[in-house]
């Protein structure tokens, strides 16, 4: 589910008409875990993620999305520690 901002108003709405994605076509950045229901049992379906690149939809770059956690593998990207120093 893909953030599809609303002019005028900060609420969050994820429903972009983009549903899917090849991997090799977007970049995601996680973000963090979600749940819809934060007074309840929190099983963390999804994770927050930010769309880094987009390639067959270049407007989605940048926008933040849900991704359930069965569909995806996270890894950690080495950084560079010249990185931090500029």
């Amino acid at each position: 589910m893909i953030h599809k901002p609303r002019e005028g108003t900060r609420n969050m709405y994820w429903d972009d008409p983009v549903r899917e994605a090849k991997a090799s076509d977007v970049t995601l950045h996680f973000q963090d875990y979600f749940d819809w229901n934060k007074m309840d049992y929190v099983d963390f379906q999804y994770y927050r993620v930010r769309t880094a690149s987009f390639v067959s939809q270049p407007h989605l770059a940048g926008r933040g999305a849900l991704l359930e956690h069965q569909y995806a593998k996270v890894f950690i990207a080495a950084l560079s520690l010249d990185a931090g120093r500029r």
